[in-house]
């Protein structure tokens, strides 16, 4: 592979990564406040989003390790996007505690599967 292809693959994970994770963890901060004031939730109920979120990324990291031993990275990073897009539109659409909080258990597992373990994976090959 020369280096130029191996530049291009980089910066397509930088993008990829960036993307991913900029419009779920590095946004959930900036939602928190609405929500307590739109639904009445409070601090410790609202907390429980970043929590399941962080706890998903870490959890089902190594089950996306695992699948990439035996699928394809330019499979399973697709299917973490699908995923994180499913979440996204989950709790655009939810009104209540507990859809708002599997769209979050969605978005982790995305965000796990489409860019911080294939990502890794394919800059380290």
């Amino acid at each position: 592979m020369g280096s130029r292809r191996r530049w291009l693959v980089v910066v397509t994970l930088f993008v990829t990564n960036f993307s991913m994770l900029g419009v779920t963890s590095n946004v959930i901060p900036v939602f928190l406040t609405p929500l307590m004031k739109l639904y009445g939730w409070s601090h410790a109920r609202i907390s429980a989003f970043p929590t399941i979120f962080s706890l998903m990324l870490g959890l089902s990291a190594p089950l996306v390790g695992w699948l990439l031993d035996w699928i394809d990275a330019r499979i399973v990073m697709p299917a973490g996007a699908v995923l994180v897009v499913i979440g996204l539109l989950c709790a655009s659409q939810s009104h209540t505690f507990w859809p708002m909080f599997a769209a979050f258990v969605l978005l982790g597992a995305g965000a796990a599967a489409s860019a911080v373990v294939p990502g890794s994976m394919v800059a380290a090959n």
